[in-house]
């Protein structure tokens, strides 16, 4: 009868077994963070990572680039800061209104919304939004910026309108010759 273990199988990042587990601990720690920070910042869409206050705790440099911040100018504020209205003024009752009844609205689900940059412009960005499960409610948004695909859909229907008038110009000539 095969021998079956209860133990977890030990992987090269296991400690050693003559070293006690606790003197390891801080080490895995940092590199685990070091690894999420460079996987955050290796991103090409921003995340940000909000407190069940709605206070930002992490701020991506595709965040940075995209809003115009420093992560460290940033960090500590609510996230209604980077909204235009009536989404700034309404965000912490979305989110009390969640926590209060577990009722989603946005949270699982992707949708459109306007972003505000630092110097005032609004631009369109697709959200994603999850809860980081763990003592107190933490929420992770990934947001990808819409400009460009708006600029060329906006463009392809001007193109399209344009060839549209031409056919009608075109088949107005035909009739008066």
């Amino acid at each position: 009868r095969p021998r079956v273990s209860l133990d977890p199988p030990m992987s090269r990042n296991a400690p050693a077994p003559d070293r006690p587990a606790a003197a390891d601990a801080a080490p895995r720690r940092s590199r685990a963070e070091s690894e999420m920070r460079a996987v955050l910042d290796a991103a090409v869409d921003a995340v940000i990572i909000i407190d069940g206050r709605g206070l930002i705790e992490t701020f991506n440099r595709a965040a940075e680039r995209m809003f115009g911040f420093e992560a460290d100018e940033i960090l500590g504020q609510n996230i209604s800061r980077l909204m235009p209205e009536p989404d700034r003024s309404n965000h912490d009752g979305y989110l009390e209104t969640y926590l209060r009844t577990g009722r989603a609205r946005i949270i699982g689900r992707g949708r459109e919304v306007t972003a505000q940059h630092r110097d005032g412009s609004v631009f369109p960005v697709s959200l994603a939004v999850g809860r980081i499960d763990g003592d107190e409610p933490r929420f992770v948004g990934f947001l990808h910026d819409l400009s460009e695909h708006k600029r060329v859909e906006a463009a392809a229907h001007q193109a399209q309108e344009r060839v549209a008038q031409f056919a009608r110009l075109s088949t107005m000539g035909e009739m008066a010759a």
